[in-house]
């Protein structure tokens, strides 16, 4: 009889500790806040608009944008090393990230060009389109405290003809200043408005 008290006692308090830890980690994880982050566009002053009789301004689509599946999703991932990545728990997108892109590349590009619009994928069939800029993001993550990489393969296409007029591979790197991730998040803004900077002067080069 003793022993089996003994059972029923320890038993509860098994019973009991599994609650309380259960308890005790729900309340950790309802007392913490999820954090939103988002990109920014350049903060420089939109380019004036050119006379048109002198030089007509163009139309840009931006897109397709792809990004890597691993990316795909609310959470922040970050680079642990070359075969291991880390998705934050309480830091997320406030977006998809794809559309986040986009449209900072969007709002870029239409601040470093004269335009007479720059619209996103999948546009009207009936949009006048001068220049086509497909990309595909190869590489966008880094880690908290030391750099942000971002590798996209690029394409430029005359809308008119279908004919491709630049495809180029490009690679930039920001130093992340903290190890938090807004600096993150601010680093991932540097990479894409270097990103566009490099669109924008290609899109020049072929306009002149």
């Amino acid at each position: 009889m003793k022993t089996m008290k003994k059972y029923c006692v320890a038993l509860i308090t098994a019973i009991l500790g599994v609650t309380f830890l259960i308890s005790g980690s729900c309340a950790l994880r309802s007392s913490t806040t999820t954090k939103f982050y988002i990109l920014s566009p350049l903060v420089s002053p939109a380019v004036e608009k050119q006379d048109e009789k002198r030089n007509k301004c163009k139309t840009i689509g931006v897109g397709p944008l792809r990004l890597p599946a691993y990316l795909d999703r609310p959470q922040i991932v970050t680079r642990v090393n070359p075969n291991e990545l880390k998705l934050a728990e309480f830091d997320n997108w406030a977006e998809p990230l794809k559309d986040n892109v986009t449209r900072v590349l969007v709002e870029n590009i239409s601040r470093l060009l004269c335009t007479e619009s720059v619209v996103t994928f999948p546009w009207k069939k009936s949009s006048h389109i001068d220049y086509k800029i497909d990309i595909e993001v190869v590489w966008m993550d880094g880690k908290l405290g030391e750099k942000a990489i971002l590798v996209a393969q690029w394409t430029i296409v005359d809308a008119s003809d279908k004919s491709v007029l630049l495809t180029k591979k490009s690679q930039y790197t920001e130093s992340v200043t903290e190890t938090t991730y807004s600096a993150l998040a601010a680093a991932y803004s540097r990479l894409i408005a270097n990103f566009s900077h490099d669109v924008a002067e290609a899109i020049k080069s072929l306009s002149s």
